[in-house]
């Protein structure tokens, strides 16, 4: 297809020539049925599977911060509270590295991107711990902090992380279902293109 060698009978692995041009190829299918304004159906996926990954970091990221939260409630009088702040900023700094690693050098594309989820999880738990160890410090006439609140903060990271995983797993649905329709609608706009023959020597003269 589009001059490429596919490989249909092996596996890829992500990384291989065959894997790319399968990869070219889809981009190129995806190409004809935009010029074709025969896209929408699929777009339609596209845009669910979008939606759904951003949700699902959006919800991970929310775990993140409200078990940093939790976590301040217990830290007593460990005296952590000053070296969080320095925590956060390294964190920070290793996600910045990351991201600069999978965008200059290709071959640790994967991995970086892996540790830059890594440190920004560990950036929004520690702005958590941050954030709840400022809140509920006993403060003179201040009021005292409700023993279920542990409970809600827990509860609410929980849910979270259940509604991360759902947002996932429907990404991954979507994002097969993009896949899927997209080399559906190809194979069938392909294949109504009209073929162009070339005119026999015969009807050149006139059919004579």
């Amino acid at each position: 297809m589009c001059g490429l060698d596919l490989g249909v009978t092996q596996d890829g692995d992500g990384a291989s020539q065959i894997s790319m041009n399968r990869q070219t190829a889809f981009f190129q299918a995806r190409a004809f049925l935009i010029a074709k304004k025969a896209a929408l159906y699929a777009e339609q996926f596209e845009g669910l599977y979008v939606m759904m990954r951003g949700f699902g970091c959006a919800f991970c990221a929310g775990a993140a911060f409200y078990v940093g939260w939790g976590l301040s409630i217990r830290r007593g009088d460990c005296g952590a509270l000053a070296e969080i702040p320095i925590l956060i900023w390294a964190a920070i700094a290793l996600a910045l590295i990351s991201a600069l690693v999978a965008f200059f050098l290709e071959p640790f594309k994967k991995l970086a991107n892996r540790f830059l989820a890594a440190f920004l999880l560990l950036a929004l738990t520690g702005s958590g711990f941050v954030t709840g160890a400022w809140r509920f410090q006993p403060a003179p006439n201040s009021i005292p902090f409700p023993n279920y609140a542990e409970s809600i903060l827990w509860s609410c990271a929980l849910l979270a992380l259940l509604a991360a995983v759902k947002c996932f797993s429907a990404y991954k649905a979507f994002a097969l279902s993009f896949a899927e329709t997209i080399w559906r609608d190809f194979a069938a706009n392909f294949s109504l293109e009209p073929k162009l023959t070339k005119a026999s020597s015969d009807d050149s003269d006139g059919g004579e």
